[in-house]
């Protein structure tokens, strides 16, 4: 199975055990942007509306495309009674649009978009003025403590280790888009053993992985985390804010200075 469409098979595990964003992603942005009734903002791969909730208090015109049927059902259902919200179940890179957008928000699902017809279709759906933010959650721990002990499990089971530690999604610069500006925000996630697991289920490569050896891998960290760690594993996170604009408006506002 293509590892983008794994969540849609386990969508409602997913809406619960993903980490929601913090509403200071929102003030940074609206630092560089403002909207109102009649903007119109479009979300790249929506899932089941962590990033959408962001949203909620604009009465802007709202497009929120995704793969995944069950994830739109999930989303649909959160934001039913707000009409200025549309769920459009399509790939991004074959759906036709009507429009053009003031700002095209990403969190955490652009990297899934084939490159570089992405960031060329992204470009033509903004409008001069508009921007395009885009939204990393990163693993910011270090490889010590469970994240170091665990790696040796992992590479029982996996080819290669699987737990990535630092900015492993940083998103550079292209040859269309520009970064304006960005904002690390830092935060801490407890789990218990088993809220762990649940969230490690939620993670393509995880889900993907044969089910024999899914059990192992979750049996053996299980028992790592219980035994090791008073049953409790201290996530650290990063979320990576970045506001982007096409270079070439880039260029002609520099131009008109």
């Amino acid at each position: 199975m293509d590892l983008k469409k794994t969540f849609n098979e386990i969508a409602d595990q997913y809406d619960k055990s993903r980490p929601k964003y913090s509403k200071r992603v929102i003030e940074i942005i609206l630092k560089y942007k403002k909207f109102d009734r009649d903007s119109d903002i479009l979300e790249i791969g929506c899932g089941t509306g962590q990033a959408t909730e962001l949203l909620i208090d604009f009465d802007s015109k709202i497009d929120c495309i995704d793969i995944g049927d069950d994830l739109i059902r999930i989303a649909k259902n959160k934001f039913v009674d707000h009409k200025n919200i549309r769920f459009i179940l399509a790939p991004y890179e074959d759906y036709v649009f009507n429009k053009k957008y003031d700002m095209i928000l990403s969190a955490t699902a652009y990297h899934w978009i084939k490159q570089p017809e992405g960031d060329q279709k992204t470009r033509e759906l903004l409008k001069n003025d508009g921007v395009f933010v885009k939204i990393s959650t990163i693993n910011a721990n270090k490889e010590e403590g469970y994240f170091k002990e665990s790696q040796s499990i992992y590479e029982k089971y996996f080819m290669e280790r699987k737990e990535k530690f630092g900015n492993n999604e940083n998103i550079k610069d292209t040859d269309t888009f520009e970064t304006v500006h960005k904002e690390i925000l830092e935060w801490k996630e407890s789990y218990t053993s088993e809220e762990y697991l649940m969230l490690l289920s939620t993670y393509s490569d995880h889900q993907n992985l044969e089910s024999s050896k899914r059990i192992g891998l979750f049996r053996e960290l299980k028992y790592l985390i219980d035994s090791n760690y008073n049953g409790i594993v201290l996530k650290e996170y990063q979320t990576v804010v970045e506001i982007k604009k096409a270079k070439e408006n880039l260029l002609t506002n520099a131009s008109t200075l």
